[in-house]
């Protein structure tokens, strides 16, 4: 049966009706999902960020652990991956500011892999404070191991041998010399033992510099046949080896104890009774000699307060006549210090002898010296050492001596005296 015009409109109305129905429903629950996935990924943009955020916050005020943490969370964002190793150092800076050097080392150790910053140059200051701290602690071993390591950052090198000098002297006090003395090369290679002359003349200034270089020597000659029953004499310090230490001194000394038993006196007081070994120059005329001891005889604080003389051959190019010199024996005749001052005169001690010494071996001085100062090392007001106190010229006027001059040893054959002496 068909339908009215009337029934077929209003049909058709009713059909349109759920259609409209319809459509606003899809287009609702479709507006729904739009606003649902555009919360979904605002929150997913805005999380690093905000993450991101608070950890900048947590960087400024110090809570690095807080940061690094909360970078990591976000390490795809941005560059938080940059940022978390900047939070790990300024993290390892104010370890290392507040005494932490360990600590703030493990962390630059790591960054400097990536060399990030100057995190390797941060290193070395971590291993330089540490160093500091077991100094501190007198862990001179560990100090010094620290500090060679450095080479030359900053004051390392002289922070190293002072490491070295402190535990060469802990150990030789504590009885273990040899362990002690294996380490006095770092000191000797450094030039430790041996001093700048003055710049300028400076007297009082030069006789504190000369003074660790002297030492008297004496024997009890009495269970001898000799005309002497006690004998004194003087000497210098040379160089100083780990193994021994070498002294000049004048060839009548050492040939007048030989065989005997000596006993050093050093400049601070300090005794001990040693047998010399003694070597002498090929020249006859010469006076000049050199002895040596076992270094292990000397007490290490003694040891390391001695100093080697200062020579060189070129010297004598600058002495002039009329020049102001002394000579320093410490202890003399183990009682005193005897310090005499006297006047270079000249070159020529042939002449000034009337040919009793040579020019080759000796220097012209005006008298000075004393009996038991022979051998005494004899300076300029530079501290630089000219000669050795050796021998008088006198002539007789009538019936009575007249002393005329001084006549010293040169040094120049005592490097071919040590030569000799190393070659045994």
């Amino acid at each position: 049966m068909g339908l009215s015009d009337e029934e077929f409109v209003l049909l058709y109305e009713e059909l349109n009706i759920e259609q409209v129905e319809r459509l606003e429903l899809s287009a609702f629950i479709s507006m729904a999902l739009f606003v649902f996935s555009f919360g979904i990924l605002s929150c997913g943009l805005l999380y690093p960020y905000r993450v991101y955020q608070r950890a900048e916050r947590e960087v400024s005020i110090g809570e690095y652990d807080e940061a690094i943490k909360d970078y990591q969370t976000v390490s795809y964002y941005a560059d938080s991956a940059e940022q978390t190793l900047n939070a790990r150092y300024l993290k390892a800076d104010r370890l290392l500011r507040d005494g932490e050097a360990e600590e703030a080392k493990a962390i630059f150790l790591t960054l400097g892999e990536t060399d990030f910053r100057d995190s390797r140059g941060r290193l070395k200051e971590c291993n330089y404070k540490i160093a500091l701290n077991y100094m501190a602690a007198e862990d001179y071993e560990s100090a010094s191991g620290y500090f060679l390591a450095l080479g030359h950052y900053l004051d390392s090198r002289e922070r190293y041998i002072e490491a070295v000098y402190e535990l060469i002297r802990k150990e030789g006090q504590a009885g273990r010399v040899q362990e002690s003395l294996s380490r006095l090369h770092v000191l000797i290679e450094d030039g430790y033992f041996s001093y700048e002359p003055l710049k300028e003349r400076d007297h009082e200034a030069a006789l504190l510099l000369c003074e660790p270089v002297s030492v008297n020597i004496s024997a009890d000659l009495s269970g001898r046949s000799s005309e002497w029953s006690f004998y004194t004499g003087s000497a210098c310090v040379y160089r100083i080896m780990p193994d021994y230490i070498y002294f000049l001194s004048a060839k009548h000394v050492l040939q007048t104890i030989a065989d005997a038993p000596s006993e050093l006196t050093f400049f601070d007081g300090t005794r001990i009774t040693v047998q010399t070994e003694a070597v002498f120059p090929k020249d006859s005329r010469s006076d000049l000699s050199m002895f040596r001891i076992r270094t292990q005889y000397v007490p290490v604080d003694t040891l390391l307060a001695l100093r080697e003389i200062s020579f060189e051959k070129e010297y004598y190019e600058e002495l002039s006549v009329g020049e102001k010199v002394f000579l320093y024996a410490a202890w003399w005749y183990q009682e005193e210090d005897l310090i005499g001052e006297t006047v270079f005169q000249g070159f020529d001690a042939e002449d000034a002898s009337r040919g009793f010494y040579d020019n080759e071996n000796y220097l012209v001085f005006e008298r000075c010296s004393k009996e038991g100062q022979s051998g005494c090392p004899v300076f300029d007001d530079r501290g630089r050492c000219l000669a050795l106190s050796s021998s008088y010229y006198y002539s007789m006027l009538e019936d009575q001596i007249v002393y005329e001059v001084d006549c010293y040893c040169r040094l120049d054959q005592a490097e071919e005296l040590l030569d000799f002496f190393k070659k045994q």
